[in-house]
């Protein structure tokens, strides 16, 4: 399954039958914008947690701070059971529409990924 063009910064491996993992990573410039980006991301969470998305059963962020440059890093794991059309329908919905439009409007920095981070394995085991 390939992602949506509304949603460019989740990548969607399927690693069982009907089981999907969703990880987004995204930078906020300063900390003003990291704690609107953590409103979102909490709002996103209670929805796709909440009976109106398909089947999300872990929903997770990890935040790290670059010293260097200033630069404030989530990363949000999801894993859902699913199917593709379903999974599709969610991100077209409007809760991921608005989600999309806040990051736009706030300037944030979304960025896909090749590789899975370091500390990928230690996430999924938990």
């Amino acid at each position: 399954m390939s992602t949506s063009s509304t949603t460019p910064i989740l990548e969607v491996p399927q690693t069982s039958a009907g089981r999907f993992v969703i990880i987004a990573t995204i930078k906020a410039k300063d900390e003003a914008s990291a704690t609107r980006l953590e409103s979102l991301i909490v709002a996103c969470r209670d929805f796709a947690l909440s009976s109106a998305a398909p089947t999300c059963h872990t929903y997770r962020t990890v935040r790290s701070l670059d010293k260097k440059n200033g630069v404030i890093t989530f990363v949000i794991f999801e894993e859902w059971d699913t199917t593709p059309d379903t999974l599709q329908t969610y991100f077209e919905s409007d809760a991921i529409q608005e989600w999309n439009k806040a990051l736009k409007e706030e300037n944030l920095l979304a960025e896909p990924w090749e590789e899975p981070p370091p500390f990928y394995e230690e996430f999924i085991r938990k």
